[in-house]
């Protein structure tokens, strides 16, 4: 959020596929900023740090390290500049001082939550042995975390972004 204060440098202009064009400014850094405060627009939730955080603290203590070394940002909208960093910087300040937090942000991670689905029944093991956390989220407006093989997922959050489809659908 601070660098939507810092100055009007940040000013952006973009071309729209219909010819018209479109300058943006702090607008930029409000709208991400939404995904660690959604308060912003309105919405009793926690931020991704802060549910990450809970996530793995519902996790047996013997996996935490872990998980907070292999925390992977995935889908389109982690393609925020800078959201990697700032993702690690919030859950530095959650996690135990002890544990040594990595974030990963891979070039291609705006399409690897349609790849891995396709990796698990088409990849050399047909799944077997997938222990990666897995995060869906259904068009239902409600997202789960858990792991492969588990029924149950160990978190269900609402989607602060989307809302539900269909009444009555969790």
């Amino acid at each position: 959020m601070k660098a939507a204060s810092e100055s009007s440098d940040k000013e952006k202009t973009y071309e729209l596929p219909d010819g018209n064009i479109i300058t943006v400014g702090a607008e930029r850094f409000r709208c991400p900023e939404v995904l660690f405060q959604p308060s912003f627009v309105g919405k009793e939730a926690s931020g991704i740090h802060d549910t990450t955080f809970q996530s793995i603290m519902k996790c047996y203590v013997d996996i935490r390290k872990d998980l907070y070394s292999n925390v992977v940002l995935s889908g389109g909208t982690t393609m925020f500049q800078g959201i990697g960093e700032r993702m690690t910087k919030e859950l530095t300040a959650l996690a135990p001082s002890t544990m040594k937090i990595k974030v990963v942000a891979p070039p291609e991670r705006k399409y690897s939550v349609w790849i891995g689905p396709w990796v698990v029944p088409h990849g050399p093991a047909q799944g077997e042995g997938i222990v990666a956390a897995l995060v869906v989220d259904n068009g239902s407006g409600m997202c789960k975390a858990g792991f492969a093989g588990d029924d149950a997922p160990r978190a269900v959050f609402p989607s602060i972004v989307g809302r539900p489809k269909m009444p009555g659908i969790m």
